[in-house]
Formats: C-alpha cells, structure tokens, sequence
C-alpha cells in the first residue's frame, strides 16, 4: 500500500513538473510579462479583503513563521498571474 501511495506522489508530482514547464512555454511564446508592482497589487487586494484585513508586513511574518521566503512567494504568484493570462 505504501508502495502504491509513492507511485502515486511520484506520477502527480512528474504530471505537475510536465504542466508548469507547459504552461511556463506558453506565457513565454505570449510574451505576458508580469510586473512585481502588479504582484504586490493582488497580495494587497486579497489581504485588505481578509477579516480582519492584514497588513503586507504581517503577511511577510506570517510567511516566514511558515519557513516560506516572501521573494519565493512573489515568484511562485507571478507564476500563476502568468497562467491565468493564457487562459
């Protein structure tokens, strides 16, 4: 069952290496340029949205109590800002 369970993680985790690299293609050949400025715009809008709203310093703490690195973070949401665009 174990065994099973590895293979599984190892096919979901070679399906979604496949899919970035796909999509990451795709922005390119669009030429979608995401801008940091853009990104800290959507961080800032879905946090004024939260109740209580949180402020980006927050966040930033809140992230690195996570063991998560915020320039990772903008990173990892360009991304997805990128993707969505292609759609």
């Amino acid at each position: 069952m174990l065994e099973e369970y590895k293979k599984q993680m190892r096919n979901q985790a070679v399906e979604q290496l496949i899919l970035t690299e796909l999509l990451g293609k795709k922005v390119k050949e669009a030429n979608i340029v995401i801008t940091d400025e853009q990104v800290l715009k959507e961080i800032n809008t879905a946090l004024e949205a939260q109740q209580p709203p949180m402020s980006l310093d927050d966040y930033k703490k809140e992230l690195a109590k996570n063991g998560i690195i915020f320039e990772e973070e903008l990173l990892q949401i360009k991304q997805v800002l990128g993707y969505q665009k292609t759609v």
